[in-house]
């Protein structure tokens, strides 16, 4: 019905924009949270290969990528090497994404 019409746009554009709120808000920790999962599982890949048991002490796969002591210094690494841009990488599929999702 006509009536129920400007609701629906109501709730697709409040939908959109809480999604897109969010992700840029949230951008910067998940991927912190990535890069902190790439370098353990970067790691668990290399300890297989060596011994089942033990974490290797570098890998030729993962010697060039920083190697993060935890968030906050994975935060102030990003920070110094590739500045707030860096901590944005990726954003526009994360944002598109996320806005489609939420607004449907």
């Amino acid at each position: 019905s006509s009536s129920s019409s400007p609701v629906l746009w109501k709730h697709l554009v409040a939908g959109c924009g809480a999604g897109i709120a969010t992700t840029v808000i949230l951008h910067p920790i998940e991927l912190v949270k990535m890069r902190l999962q790439a370098q353990e599982a970067s790691y668990a890949s290399a300890s297989t290969a060596t011994h089942p048991h033990a974490y290797a002490s570098s890998s030729s796969s993962s010697s060039s990528l920083p190697k993060y002591r935890g968030t906050f210094d994975a935060l102030r690494s990003i920070l110094r090497l590739e500045g707030w841009r860096g901590l944005y990488a990726g954003l526009v599929p994360a944002v598109t994404g996320s806005g489609v999702a939420w607004g449907l």
